[in-house]
């Protein structure tokens, strides 16, 4: 009866060990947390975004964040990895540039390694193209915008 009982407690201590290790490796796993970036250290837009802009000056870029364009219908336009802290310019082609006027708003996405992604939105200021109608067509649209803000 005592080797019975000696090997049911010899069980039960070890399957004790087993979860206690399990446990402790879960919540190591668990403390890993990203970390949220201030208002104050956010990638900001340094001057207003004109239609059809080729180039989009940023600044408190930090080394090896990536910027994510995307216009107003949700498609990417750009992605760039920064190579160094500070102030960087996005240089845009001509295609890029119209892809990226074709809402009133884009947004851009940052995210880096160790820290939360986040989107900022931006507005696209300049003057919209308005599609003339004549008398010979009426069944122009009167606007050239067709985007879900």
């Amino acid at each position: 009866m005592k080797k019975i009982f000696g090997y049911v407690a010899g069980a039960i201590v070890a399957i004790a060990v087993i979860v206690f290790a399990a446990t402790s490796m879960t919540s190591a796993n668990s403390r890993k947390t990203t970390k949220s970036t201030t208002a104050a250290a956010r990638i900001t837009l340094c001057t207003n975004y004109k239609k059809n802009a080729r180039d989009l000056t940023f600044k408190n870029g930090r080394k090896g964040a990536t910027v994510t364009l995307l216009n107003g219908k949700q498609q990417c336009v750009k992605k760039t990895t920064l190579k160094k802290n500070g102030t960087f310019t996005v240089k845009l082609t001509k295609k890029q540039a119209k892809t990226l006027s074709e809402c009133a708003t884009f947004k851009y996405s940052v995210a880096k390694k160790g820290a939360k992604t986040y989107t900022c939105s931006a507005k696209v200021y300049g003057k919209t193209t308005v599609k003339k109608t004549t008398k010979k067509d009426t069944s122009a649209s009167s606007s050239s915008s067709n985007c879900n803000n």
